[in-house]
């Protein structure tokens, strides 16, 4: 029977596996994991996954290659980021596309209370959006400070982004903590193009 273990631990308990995913090619990464019997899902002193840093790189065949051998797209760190989160910051599609398809969950929120949509707003990758809400991304989701990803895509003046969410089913009229609406934000942001948008759909 073969035993699974994370292997020897390197500077911030990384295991050989993760030096490699950061240090190493895709052919790299594939001898350890055949060779050398690891854990596919060991996580460092930050509870990180070798997938979680694969997704940090960039690293597209290395990312396909661990979830292609069960890494858990869902394992987050302690602060609830997972590689879905990285992937729709950085806007990478083929990433997004590839942890959906392996079971990752369009509505995980990390400890601020921001979901992979919120990312997407922030980075305004309209492909990853589309991809989110496709997926069963909760539109109207907030984070610790009550801000839905529409109240994102006011805050960056997205207007196209906002008239998208408008038109899945965000809510206009959820407060923030500070109990501000997507509008009422627009105005005190000066954003009159947005607010007069807003405003027509709260009627």
């Amino acid at each position: 029977m073969m035993h699974f273990t994370t292997g020897p631990t390197l500077e911030g308990g990384k295991t050989l596996l993760h030096h490699t995913v950061l240090t190493g090619t895709h052919q790299d990464v594939e001898r350890v994991i055949l060779n050398h019997a690891v854990l596919i899902d060991a996580v460092d002193e930050l509870r990180r996954s070798p997938l979680l840093l694969a997704a940090e790189q960039g690293a597209h065949e290395i990312a396909h290659l661990l979830l292609e051998h069960h890494a858990d797209p869902n394992l987050g760190t302690y602060s609830g980021l997972t590689p879905l989160h990285v992937a729709a910051y950085t806007g990478d599609q083929a990433l997004v596309k590839a942890l959906l398809r392996h079971g990752a969950h369009a509505t995980c929120a990390n400890d601020a209370g921001n979901t992979p949509l919120h990312n997407a707003v922030i980075g305004g990758h309209w492909p990853i959006i589309r991809l989110l809400i496709a997926h069963g991304a909760e539109v109207n989701a907030c984070d610790r400070e009550g801000r839905t990803a529409l109240h994102c895509a006011v805050e960056r003046r997205k207007g196209a982004i906002v008239r998208y969410l408008l038109a899945h089913g965000a809510d206009p009229v959820l407060c923030d903590t500070r109990g501000r609406t997507p509008r009422q934000l627009a105005v005190h942001l000066g954003h009159t193009a947005l607010e007069k948008l807003l405003r027509e759909h709260e009627q």
